[in-house]
C-alpha cells in the first residue's frame, strides 16, 4: 500500500499486507489476482487460484475480512469438446462426477461500499463461467449460474472449442452509474463480448445489452464522467490476422444495434445454439424467411431457419442434416 499524501515523491511511504496463510486452498501461495478500491479506502482482492476473497483497509494496511468464494453447480452448459456440436444441456455431475466447482474469481469491482461483483473465470473442473455479487460479509447476493454461457449460445458467440475448459470465460468486471442507470459490465474473454446488466436491484440483475468486442477482452473501464465504456482486447495473432484493440462505447438512449441475430429456445428451455454460419438462402414462398447452414467447424451440421421480420432477426428452427443411415 503506497501512501501518496505528500507532494514530494521522496516522502511517499509503503506498507506490506501479508496474504499468506489466509486461504484454505494453497494458503502458502495466495497469488492475488485482481483488486478494486471503494470510497471507504477498502480494497477487495481476489485470490483466484485459492478461491478466496480478502478485504484490506488501506489506511491501516490490515486485512479486515476474508472468505471463500464458494462453489457453483454447472448445469445447462456444454462441458465436452469431443461431441460434434454445441450441446448446452450437460451438467458437471455427468462429466466430472462432482456436484459443484469452485468459482475462482478473476476480476472484481465494487458496487458502492457494501457490495462487489466478481468475474468467475474458474480454472479447475471446467471453469465456473459466470459472475457473482457478494456483500462484505461474504454472502452471495446473486449468482448468474449458466446464463452467461447460454446468452453467448443465443447470440452466436459461444466458443465450442473451449467447452472442456472455461466456456465463455468471464474475465473481468466494472461498475458505473450512467445517468439514472447503475450498470455492471462483465467481459467474456473467449466469447469476445461484454454483458451489460442493470444492477439497481443487485439481487436481480437485468441483462440490458450484449456488446461485441475485439478478440479476447481482458480489461474494462467505466469512464462515467464522459459517458464512455472502454474495453481492451488482448488477442494479437498475425497469422490469423487478428490485432489487439481498444473498443470505446458511448452511453445513449438509442435501441441496441447488436446482436443482429439471436435464437429462440428449444423445448427444454435452452437456446438454440449457433455459430460458424455458412451460406444463406431466401424462401421465395415465405417473404421474410431465410435459411442458413453451419460450416465444417462442427462435426455435424444443421439447416437453420431465420425470421428476418423481427429486430433482431430470430433463428427459430433447426434441422439436423443426416445421411441415408440416419447418422
Amino acid at each position: 500500500v503506497v501512501d501518496i499524501a505528500s507532494d514530494d515523491v521522496d516522502d511517499w511511504t509503503t506498507a506490506q499486507v501479508d496474504l499468506v496463510g489466509i486461504a484454505d486452498l494453497f494458503p502458502e501461495d495466495p497469488e492475488p489476482e485482481y483488486v478494486d478500491i471503494n470510497e471507504d479506502n477498502v480494497a477487495v482482492v481476489t485470490l483466484q487460484e485459492n478461491n478466496h476473497i480478502v478485504l484490506v483497509d488501506l489506511t491501516t494496511a490490515t486485512v479486515t475480512g476474508d472468505f471463500s468464494a464458494g462453489t457453483v453447480n454447472l448445469t445447462g452448459v456444454d462441458l465436452t469438446e469431443e461431441d460434434p456440436a454445441i450441446n448446452d444441456n450437460q451438467s458437471i455431475l455427468q462429466i466430472e462426477s462432482v456436484s459443484s466447482v469452485p468459482r475462482e474469481p478473476d476480476g472484481v469491482t465494487w458496487i458502492g461500499t457494501e457490495l462487489f461483483a466478481t468475474a468467475d473465470e474458474g480454472d479447475l473442473d471446467g471453469g465456473s463461467r459466470g459472475f457473482t455479487i457478494f456483500n462484505t460479509d461474504g454472502e452471495v447476493v446473486h449468482t448468474s449460474g449458466n446464463t452467461n454461457d447460454q446468452i453467448t449460445a443465443r447470440v452466436g458467440h459461444y466458443p465450442d472449442a473451449r467447452s472442456g475448459n472455461k466456456g465463455n470465460e468471464p474475465e473481468n468486471a466494472d461498475y458505473g452509474v450512467y445517468g439514472d442507470d447503475e450498470l455492471l459490465i462483465v467481459t467474456s474473454e473467449r466469447s469476445s463480448v461484454l454483458f451489460v446488466y442493470d444492477v439497481a436491484d443487485p439481487a436481480a440483475p437485468i441483462l440490458t445489452q450484449v456488446l461485441p468486442a475485439g478478440a479476447g477482452p481482458e480489461g474494462t473501464l467505466a469512464l462515467t464522467s464522459r459517458n464512455l465504456l472502454i474495453a481492451a482486447s488482448e488477442e494479437d495473432n498475425r497469422g490469423d490476422k487478428i490485432r489487439s484493440v481498444l473498443n470505446i462505447y458511448a452511453y445513449g438512449d438509442d435501441d441496441p444495434t447488436y446482436p443482429t441475430l439471436q435464437s429462440t429456445d428449444r423445448e427444454d428451455g435452452s437456446p438454440i445454439p449457433f455459430a460458424a454460419l455458412s451460406g444463406l438462402a431466401a424462401d421465395d414462398s415465405q417473404p421474410g424467411r431465410m435459411y442458413s447452414v453451419e460450416d465444417s467447424f462442427f462435426g455435424s451440421n444443421r439447416i437453420l431457419g431465420i425470421d428476418i421480420t423481427t429486430t433482431p432477426a430470430t433463428l427459430d428452427t433447426e434441422i439436423t442434416i443426416r445421411d441415408t443411415n440416419d447418422v
